[in-house]
């Protein structure tokens, strides 16, 4: 799920990106081999979003995914976590395009906790802001064998540092086809980290942007020394020309007690 942003914080840059170039993540690559496996898919009853596993039996997602309206053209216009979704079903081991990978895709029930700072604004069906978009899921059972090849950063992104983006959702903006992984790259423009900030960070530049149902997705930082989990997709403007996402640094207090919680130190 990826509701189109209609406020203008975000939003004063985006127009003059050139209408004819298509940000999504596919404008990356699909992940055939693998490399993203922690990365899945989530659905429920507010429809599907993306979202990393960050233990074998807790996933980590956006807080939007799981608790704004079903149906985007109620106008509900403040969001929290007192209604959202308890549940909702992990899928995982699906196959992509030209994967090395067969077999049927696994379907896991999750049991759904968001973060309780969590608020959305909602004006006309669209989002216009958030803060503390986190929730996590706890499966019944851990996934086995599952690697979790990166960690928790221990420094914030910084300006012009570029990233790497994962999500399940479209093609393109106003596309189908949600399901598969996508990869793709882009350098961050700008930072809301501050006091009384949303403790997010956004990109404008050209190069891969999230759509629909990538919200939730994760982003890395990667380098020769390894991978880190540095925000969660929280959406995207400007017809997929703008992306934000909620930082794991910022919000990391919170995602650690997730993981005791789950007996993970």
């Amino acid at each position: 799920m990826n509701f189109e942003y209609g406020g203008t914080a975000f939003e004063r840059e985006a127009g003059a990106l050139a209408q004819e170039l298509r940000f999504s993540i596919s404008g990356g690559q699909v992940d055939v081999k693998h490399r993203y496996d922690m990365a899945v898919l989530i659905r429920s009853e507010r429809g599907n979003c993306s979202g990393v596993f960050i233990s074998p039996q807790l996933v980590l997602t956006a807080a939007h995914c799981v608790c704004a309206p079903a149906d985007p053209k109620i106008l509900t216009r403040i969001v929290d976590s007192s209604a959202c979704a308890r549940s909702v079903v992990v899928v995982t081991n699906f196959q992509t395009m030209g994967s090395v990978r067969d077999g049927a895709p696994d379907e896991h029930n999750g049991e759904v906790r968001v973060h309780p700072r969590f608020r959305a604004e909602m004006e006309d069906g669209r989002l216009k802001s958030n803060i503390a978009d986190l929730a996590v899921v706890g499966l019944e059972k851990p996934i086995k064998g599952l690697k979790i090849d990166f960690k928790l950063p221990e420094q914030e992104v910084s300006i012009d540092e570029q990233l790497t983006v994962v999500g399940l959702g479209a093609a393109q903006y106003g596309g189908k086809g949600d399901g598969v992984r996508r990869v793709g790259y882009n350098s961050v423009t700008d930072i809301v980290l501050s006091s009384g900030g949303t403790g997010a960070f956004l990109f404008r530049s050209p190069g891969a942007h999230t759509q629909a149902g990538d919200s939730g997705g994760p982003c890395f930082r990667e380098n020769s020394e390894g991978r880190w989990l540095v925000g969660i997709n929280s959406g995207h403007a400007n017809s997929g020309r703008v992306s934000w996402f909620t930082s794991t640094f910022h919000y990391r207090t919170w995602i650690a007690e997730q993981l005791r919680a789950g007996g993970v130190d």
